[in-house]
């Protein structure tokens, strides 16, 4: 995770307490910092990075805290992290992720991060660093000599299903790369458009953008739950991630 943010956008206070809020970062009237956000919001958040650890936004009504010190991240998320909820702009991250953790709260949160915590014990994130190390060499290697542009984007996206697919699978995903690939980033395009929006149509209307959406969605939701079927019926022992999560139990 970058320690350039969260902030507010992300994450809410869920009880209220008094506190000096940090320094308001200067900006329009009224709009404040939407029209900045808009045209340049990486060079924004760069800017933010580097000149304040703490810093205030204000999008038109909105008001975001952005924390970028790894000191405010830790007290965000870890040590004081009951102190804070998650706000609506996760609710459209569950169309694609469903209620697991990373849009789930309190004792689902709880029972889920209970379930998967063998999975992500440091010896076993040390064995899939090997991995992704590997699978980024072979990419650093197959580019030696090259003498054409490369489409970055692609590539990445391959490099990424390919460490998925050995990691979590213990399979390569190269040939369905392109699709997953394609499928995602339809799918993180509506969502992000849905959360920015105060109201947005249910995703069974069948609009245009939907229709779409639906697409990438069972194209994501194929792959993983063929790739569950065949476990199922060839299981065994590859010590990756998926037979850590389909073996772990709930003790309570």
């Amino acid at each position: 995770m970058s320690n350039m943010s969260p902030s507010s956008s992300f994450i809410e206070r869920a009880t209220p307490r008094r506190a000096p809020l940090p320094p308001l970062a200067p900006g329009l009237p009224v709009i404040g910092h939407a029209l900045a956000i808009l045209r340049d919001p990486l060079g924004v958040l760069t800017e933010t990075m580097r000149s304040r650890d703490q810093v205030r936004w204000q999008v038109g009504p909105f008001r975001f805290i952005v924390v970028n010190h790894p000191d405010d991240v830790r007290h965000v998320l870890i040590t004081n992290q009951r102190n804070y909820i998650k706000s609506r702009t996760y609710k459209p991250l569950s169309l694609v992720l469903g209620s697991g953790l990373v849009t789930s709260e309190g004792e689902l949160w709880k029972r889920q991060r209970r379930l998967v915590q063998p999975a992500f014990h440091h010896r076993r994130l040390a064995e899939f660093a090997d991995t992704m190390v590997a699978c980024a060499r072979d990419l650093v290697d197959a580019w030696e000599g090259v003498d054409q542009p490369i489409d970055a984007h692609e590539a990445m996206n391959a490099l990424t299903f390919r460490i998925v697919g050995r990691t979590l699978f213990s399979t390569e995903l190269a040939g369905e790369a392109r699709a997953m690939g394609e499928a995602l980033g339809v799918a993180i395009e509506r969502v992000a458009e849905m959360a920015e929006l105060l109201l947005y149509l249910p995703t069974w209307v069948p609009t245009r953008k939907n229709r779409r959406f639906n697409r990438a969605r069972k194209t994501l939701d194929d792959v993983v739950l063929r790739m569950i079927a065949e476990r199922r019926q060839e299981p065994g022992e590859r010590g990756d991630l998926l037979d850590m999560l389909m073996a772990a139990t709930d003790e309570e």
